[in-house]
């Protein structure tokens, strides 16, 4: 795996169950458009497991 450059923010998006369920794949086509217009390389966007989980 690549190692993250620290300097540009992590957008990381869930993709578990109930994400899925609430929509989420809306969420990373649009960030996905986002990077490809602006061709972004000043942010990485990974998909995640359950954020919730992680912040307890």
């Amino acid at each position: 795996m690549a190692k993250r450059d620290t300097n540009k923010p992590l957008i990381a998006i869930c993709v578990e169950t109930g994400c899925i369920y609430l929509g989420v794949h809306k969420v990373i086509t649009a960030f996905r458009r986002i990077e490809r217009q602006r061709r972004e390389d000043n942010i990485n966007v990974r998909e995640a497991g359950c954020l919730t989980y992680k912040l307890k």
